[in-house]
């Protein structure tokens, strides 16, 4: 891209000293020459300069085009990739949901529910999809039974001894 940027500039330097030359030779052939007593070699040295400048301006709007084009090109790659590094993101953030989700289930089924609800609390900041939410919501309901339960039983061991 700064290759490109600087043959634009040589380009338009180019053109600017041969629009420059011209305009200084025609300036001076008009002052001191009529242009049908010119001698051949000045109308020769315009014609040629005058094709040179063109040459520079079509030169000049096809790199600016070729530029353009490659910018185009680039800002639409950099976003394509901006929008994939955003959905890996998100299922990466998914996935270590789900994996806390699963360890929660699992200390659940072996009865460790403190645990469980250590796990429960990785999620927290994270977006969930409401199959996880209703996941997470049945989990906790769950736990808060369990250990109400257990509670109750701690305290009726207690009056029993």
């Amino acid at each position: 891209m700064k290759m490109k940027m600087n043959q634009l500039m040589l380009f338009a330097s180019t053109l600017a000293t041969a629009v420059l030359l011209v305009g200084c030779n025609e300036s001076q052939s008009t002052k001191t020459t009529p242009a049908s007593a010119a001698p051949s070699g000045a109308a020769e040295t315009a014609a040629s300069l005058k094709d040179a400048a063109q040459q520079a301006v079509d030169s000049v709007k096809q790199t600016a085009t070729a530029v353009a084009n490659q910018a185009k090109d680039a800002a639409i790659a950099a976003s394509t990739q901006a929008q994939q590094a955003v959905g890996n993101a998100a299922a990466a953030l998914n996935n270590q949901a789900q994996n806390l989700i699963n360890q929660a289930q699992a200390f659940v089924h072996e009865k460790k529910y403190q645990e469980a609800l250590n796990s429960l609390k990785g999620l927290a900041g994270l977006e969930l999809t409401a199959e996880q939410q209703k996941a997470v919501d049945d989990l906790k309901t769950t736990i808060n039974n369990a250990l109400g339960s257990d509670a109750v039983k701690s305290v009726e061991g207690l009056f029993k001894k």
